[in-house]
């Protein structure tokens, strides 16, 4: 009788963790992976944004592998880790070395393997050195967010154009303005 199990799942190592041993390690376990720069090469790799290559992976198939957990707070990336249901793990610190990342990630493997299997996308987990945390992905506070960033590239604009504040004036969302 044939099993119903998925198949092993396959990650996705973005630009900071690509270019470490992280790599190598997981091919060695028998890990199915891909890098950034495999993906889209050397020089497209670099310039790529973070929000087109989460959402393609994601779509893909891929669980995502991060260096940097602040990805989860900028709403751009923010919207496409939600939008595409992607399922992430980030260091908790971007500056571990390379074998303290593989380390880090190779210690923590069952219980990586074991919150793919238990919870439904979209998640992010940070990587801890013994463990590792779910962290919100807060949907609620998602427009406001692209709200405020907008709003923010417009003020920009505004002010590299000349434009008068008398034109484009936004109400403070701090208390007492």
């Amino acid at each position: 009788m044939r099993s119903r199990s998925q198949p092993p799942p396959k990650f996705f190592l973005d630009r900071g963790l690509g270019v470490y041993s992280i790599a190598e390690a997981l091919i060695q376990e028998g890990i199915e992976i891909q890098t950034l720069r495999e993906r889209y090469g050397e020089v497209e790799g670099q310039k790529i944004k973070d929000e087109k290559w989460i959402r393609e992976a994601t779509l893909d198939g891929y669980i995502l592998l991060h260096k940097d957990k602040r990805v989860r707070r900028r709403p751009n990336e923010k919207r496409a880790l939600i939008e595409s249901e992607s399922r992430s793990f980030a260091l908790s610190s971007g500056n571990l070395s390379g074998a303290e990342a593989t380390a880090r990630y190779l210690r923590n493997w069952p219980r990586i393997l074991r919150a793919i299997r238990r919870r439904p996308a979209p998640f992010f987990y940070v990587v801890l050195e013994h463990g590792i945390e779910l962290r919100r992905l807060d949907r609620n506070s998602l427009g406001l967010a692209l709200l405020l960033s907008r709003t923010e590239r417009m003020r920009k604009a505004a002010t590299k154009t000349g434009t008068s504040r008398r034109f484009f004036h936004t109400p403070s969302l701090r208390s007492g303005r």
